[in-house]
This record gives structure tokens, C-alpha cells and sequence, in this order.
């Protein structure tokens, strides 16, 4: 029998013994013989963005992540640089005014110690010493300048070579276990950066082809509440943008063969299909790139922590049903 998603009080009597301080969890599981569109179901980015480090500790984050703004305006006829684009500040120069139009980066360091965080940037004025830098500060310090001045030979290339002014060494500060802040600012008119990156000291050098940094999501807490998000961002499955309709569905337990799941007409069927299934309402979904969020709020009951629910979502057009990944969450009170 199918159930609303949102109808959580049911799960009360179901919920397993309460554990002290039980990280909560949520992990895509895909179907072992059919795979689902790549990216199908995951869980929301916390808002504001977090970026998470990879194995080696390494955070690069495009600058275009970022919506442009004030004087920062979007370009990308320059070559060589990371991801769709980059940014140029094309106000007028701020030299002793920082703090204009403020870009802001939030990433989450896992091992604290000594980090290098470098710029990719690029000048283009004749005068090595002209456009070649921006204001930067750290988690709410004092603003620095932040310039790439390396003579002639620095004109007209993309660079991580950025420094402080004010110690003429590269931005290195020993943080914290945590969430840490960079923000940019305006300075010199022409200054383009590109891309952030936050490194051990161990690891030392970025490069352009590092794969961009994962955000941080959301996880089933509670007291607190849960977004999935249903897309096919690759377009995968060919499905007709505007007349799809896509569902979430929750269960209590993941279908037999875990972690593998029954195959369907419509792909691998990753929750149990027997006893309660909930599911949310249907929601339109708009293409590739525009995700259907679905939400589940956790009542701040502590009877539901440990509760484990396997999810999936579907996608329904006319004549046409197919399974998204599988996202198995695990209630936590942190």
C-alpha cells in the first residue's frame, strides 16, 4: 500500500532504539544490472553552498558557482580556464575602499593544519603591475591585497601565483577542523579570476584539470528537514521536458538483494515493495538541470533515531516509467 511521503508519524512505532549522538547519513545507491540517468536522485546542497575536500584534502571551487553581480561580470572568450567561464572586475578601481561587491566561498576543512589557498586568475594590461588584483580576506579578518606580479612574463596567462601584498608569500593560515570563509572583493578594473582552491601545504599545487569540489548536503536530522532532488541532468532517458511527471517514493526497508534491487519494465527497483511505501504528490518536471525537490521534515523525536528508510524516485510520462537511483538515509540526531 502506498503511503504520503510526508506522513512520518506512522514510522514512530517502527523506529528503532534511540542512539546517542547517531551521525546522520544519505547515500545514492545505484541499480546493479540497470543503471538509472547518472545524478538521478541525490540529496540538496546546504544553503548557503558548503564545498567539501576531496581524498586528498584538495577544495577547488569555480568561480562561477557564483552568480555575477555588480562589477563582476561573466566571460569566457579567454581560454584556458576551468569550468564554463570566468569572472572580470569591471568596476572602477577600489584601491583603498575594500568590501565592494563581496564574493563569498564557504568550504568545510576535515583535517586541520596548515592550508595554501590559491587564486587562478589572469591580467592582460601591458603594465604587469596594472589590473592584476583583487582584495581577499579570511573567515572575517582583516581584507588584503591580493596580487599576481611577476613582470612581463606574467602578462596574458592564467596563473595560481597570486600572494599577500602585505607578506609577499602565498595565503597560508593553519585552520581549524570546520567551515571557513573566503571572500573577494573588487580592486583593480581588468583583474579576471577564475577559479579558488583551498590545499593542504602537503599538497601544495592546483591545477587546472582537478575535478571541481562536491557541496555539501543535506541529512535526515531531527527536528529538521530533508530535500531530495529528481532530475536526469545528462538527459539520459530522453524524457519530455514539461509533460514528465516525477514522484518520490520512501520505504522502510531496501528491496531484497541488497544492495542490488528487482528489475522492472521501468529499471531496478532499489526499496521494498511490500508493506508501507510512502510517496510524495507528482511534480512537473522542467528538463535537464531543473530538479524536482522533494522535502520530508523529521519530527524532533528521538525514538527516530537510527531509522533506516531506502528512497527512489520515478519519473511518468505518457507511455513511459523510469527508476532513479536509490538514496538510503539514515536518521540522525547530528
Amino acid at each position: 500500500m502506498t503511503r504520503p511521503l510526508h506522513a512520518l508519524s506512522l514510522l514512530l512505532a517502527l523506529a528503532l532504539p534511540a542512539a546517542a549522538q547517531t551521525p546522520a547519513t544519505a547515500t545514492v545507491r545505484t541499480g546493479c544490472t540497470v543503471p538509472a540517468p547518472p545524478g538521478s536522485l541525490v540529496a540538496a546542497p546546504v544553503q548557503p553552498t558548503v564545498w567539501i575536500p576531496d581524498a586528498k584534502g584538495k577544495i577547488n571551487m569555480e568561480i562561477e558557482s557564483l552568480p555575477p553581480f555588480g562589477g563582476w561580470r561573466f566571460e569566457n572568450s579567454l581560454p584556458g580556464y576551468r569550468g564554463t567561464g570566468y569572472f572580470q572586475w569591471v568596476g572602477a578601481n577600489h584601491f583603498n575602499n575594500p568590501g565592494v561587491d563581496i564574493l563569498s566561498f564557504r568550504f568545510d576543512i576535515q583535517t586541520a593544519g596548515n592550508h595554501i589557498i590559491r587564486l587562478h586568475n589572469r591580467h592582460d594590461n601591458p603594465d604587469p603591475t596594472a589590473s592584476n588584483d583583487c582584495w581577499v580576506r579570511l573567515d572575517g579578518g582583516p581584507w588584503e591585497k591580493w596580487v599576481d606580479s611577476w613582470g612581463p612574463g606574467g602578462v596574458g596567462i592564467w596563473s595560481f601565483n597570486a600572494f599577500l601584498e602585505s607578506t609577499g608569500s602565498f595565503l597560508i593560515s593553519n585552520l581549524s577542523q570546520g567551515i571557513h570563509t573566503v571572500e573577494i572583493a573588487g580592486r583593480s578594473n581588468g583583474f579576471k579570476i577564475d577559479s579558488l582552491h583551498v590545499l593542504p601545504t602537503s599538497v601544495w599545487f592546483a591545477n587546472s584539470t582537478d575535478p571541481s569540489a562536491e557541496p555539501l548536503r543535506e541529512r535526515p536530522i531531527i527536528g529538521g528537514s530533508f530535500t531530495g532532488l529528481i532530475d536526469d541532468p545528462s538527459n539520459a532517458a530522453q524524457l519530455p521536458a514539461g509533460r514528465t511527471q516525477a514522484f518520490w517514493f520512501a520505504s522502510l526497508a531496501p528491496a531484497p538483494g541488497f544492495p542490488c534491487g528487482t528489475v522492472l519494465p521501468a529499471g531496478e527497483a532499489l526499496i521494498s515493495l511490500q508493506g508501507r511505501v510512502f510517496r510524495t504528490p507528482g511534480r512537473t518536471w522542467q528538463g535537464p538541470g531543473n530538479p524536482v525537490a522533494f522535502t520530508a521534515t523529521f519530527p524532533n523525536d528521538p525514538s527516530l533515531v537510527g531509522l533506516q528508510m531506502a528512497t527512489q524516485g520515478l519519473f511518468a510520462a505518457a507511455g513511459r516509467l523510469v527508476l532513479t537511483d536509490g538514496l538510503d538515509l539514515l536518521i540522525g540526531d547530528v
